[in-house]
């Protein structure tokens, strides 16, 4: 999804926290272990799941794509040692 973008992301513990842009509008995500997205507009606010935020199932998957190419993007700029 073109309108779906990473703008911050860090490892947090066991999760991946950080800011998404979807179609100009930031939020701020969290994908847990578990690999459930939970989403908020505020970071201090209230998170919950795509369509508790009124978000449809294709902006969701966006979403999930863009964080696992951010992933990766890092991987490879940034592998981490094996030893």
């Amino acid at each position: 999804m073109d309108n779906v973008t990473v703008t911050a992301a860090r490892n947090y513990d066991h999760y991946r926290i950080g800011v998404v842009s979807v179609y100009g509008d930031d939020w701020y995500f969290c994908l847990t272990e578990d690999r459930r997205l939970l989403l908020s507009k505020t970071e201090a606010g209230e998170y919950g799941n795509a369509e508790s935020m009124g978000l449809s199932a294709d902006v969701e998957a966006g979403i999930y794509d863009a964080i696992k190419m951010d992933m990766a993007e890092e991987d490879y700029l940034n592998p981490r040692s094996r030893y």
